[in-house]
């Protein structure tokens, strides 16, 4: 396996090196492959940290700037970035830029958990509980469970500095991330701020999450993805359910499925389809590793890390160019996508197209990440198109007004943006056409353009 060729970053990589354990790994797949898409290939390569393989991939202008992408939970990161960095060395400042994707930490299918420290052998226990998808009932592990501290998102950012720093011997980057990743690069940036060219971050929280709001669910209002089940075994049959069945919510907007469930399985779109189908039955490996994620770790810790005014390394005391990216069909009710019918009027169940399996059903809402009305998650960053709404309204008056107002399109209608406030922390908030929380595989060519004009903007 490489280590840095450059013997200054090597050492420094040993300085650099976390309290990670050393044991754990098993051995890379020397035959692992990232498919090509288009003219884009990927090359594979393991940067070693504390004795650990962490697999990266690269694409583009290998004398390029870097542009460093970590993505999250539950897809199969690296080949499902893969359309996602085709678009950007597609677009017109594309050929600018080496991609270099980093694996979440400790995800990797090799990956062993452990559960004591070496050299003292001390064990760390869970700091969250579970939830049972069957039963509905809390599942102790809190102060009971050891639990592997690699999985940690706060030592998940000191490796991945590692990786980019010591490993790669990079100084400065351009970070793209996604989901859990956003967690981990929020962290890491926020204690090495310096690193970052800019940042553009998707799909997860930011300053605002109400543990009260998971109890909103008995209601049927959803907000914020269900960290207690992934932390259990359970979390198979809620995955199956969350992207088979589209229940008890969607995270894929119906004009994706819509298109891309009968594609030919060949074609890009299909292949796409795929890797989101892929996330319902992930092996029960990489469920177990990542259940050592979600019993140390949850929204409302996270949000808290962020805003509380005695920490540091806070990414919101940074001052680099910073943006978000959400998805524009997140909160849309079932009822209101168009084309459905009502199948079954006490669960709110729908159906919008014959599609295999339960794939044209919908249940309830679509997705659980709020960039409006009540539970915005984003309050105090961008214009809040409707601060008395539930779900999206776009037929309200006051919707619309602010649409108008403060919603741009760009690119030819590629993407848009919104409008932030005076005072946030955000440089730019960009919404993704056709897409919710999977923005970067339902909406590739909108994230890549989204976040390649944003560079372009901070360059110029």
């Amino acid at each position: 396996m490489r280590k840095s060729n450059n013997i200054t970053a090597f050492i420094l990589s040993l300085i650099l090196m976390s309290s990670s354990v050393f044991a754990g790994n098993g051995r890379p797949d020397e035959g692992y492959r990232i498919p090509s898409v288009e003219q884009t290939k990927f090359i594979i390569d393991y940067i070693e940290v504390d004795g650990y393989p962490h697999r990266v991939a690269y694409a583009g202008n290998p004398d390029g700037e870097p542009v460093i992408v970590m993505t999250g939970f539950p897809e199969d990161d690296l080949p499902s970035a893969r359309w996602f960095i085709n678009e950007m060395i597609k677009h017109p400042d594309g050929d600018q830029y080496r991609y270099i994707m980093v694996h979440v930490p400790f995800l990797e299918e090799y990956a062993v958990p452990t559960y004591s420290r070496s050299p003292d052998y001390t064990v760390k226990y869970a700091e969250l509980d579970g939830h049972d998808v069957k039963t509905n009932q809390p599942i102790r592990y809190k102060g009971v469970t050891p639990v592997d501290p690699r999985y940690d998102h706060e030592n998940q950012a000191k490796v991945y500095y590692s990786i980019v720093r010591g490993g790669l011997g990079i100084e400065k980057a351009h970070f793209i991330s996604h989901d859990r990743g956003a967690v981990i690069t929020d962290y890491m940036l926020g204690e090495h701020p310096e690193m970052a060219l800019s940042y553009s971050r998707g799909s997860q929280a930011w300053t605002v999450y109400d543990e009260g709001w998971g109890k909103l669910a008995a209601g049927g209002i959803y907000i914020g993805p269900p960290h207690t089940l992934f932390a259990s075994p359970g979390a198979a049959g809620a995955l199956d359910k969350i992207f088979g069945e589209g229940y008890p919510f969607l995270l894929v907007t119906p004009t994706f499925v819509k298109k891309a469930a009968t594609a030919d399985k060949e074609s890009e779109l299909g292949q796409r389809w795929q890797a989101i189908q892929d996330m319902r039955s992930r092996p029960e490996d990489f469920l177990r590793v990542s259940r050592e994620m979600f019993r140390q770790s949850n929204l409302q810790y996270e949000v808290g890390q962020r805003i509380d005014s005695n920490n540091a390394n806070s990414i919101l005391k940074t001052d680099f160019p910073l943006m978000h990216f959400q998805g524009e069909d997140e909160m849309i009710e079932a009822k209101d996508v168009p084309g459905v019918e009502l199948v079954d009027e006490k669960t709110q169940t729908y159906k919008f197209a014959d599609l295999p399996e339960k794939q044209g059903v919908l249940s309830h809402q679509l997705s659980l990440q709020p960039w409006f009305g009540k539970y915005n998650w984003y309050e105090g960053e961008i214009v809040n198109l409707n601060p008395e709404t539930v779900f999206q309204s776009p037929n309200d008056p006051v919707w619309k007004e602010n649409v108008d107002k403060h919603v741009k399109v760009q690119a030819n209608g590629i993407y848009k943006t919104l409008d932030t406030l005076e005072g946030a922390r955000f440089d730019r908030f960009a919404i993704i056409p056709d897409a919710v929380h999977f923005s970067h595989i339902e909406n590739p060519q909108a994230c890549a353009w989204a976040v390649l004009d944003f560079i372009a903007d901070v360059k110029k």
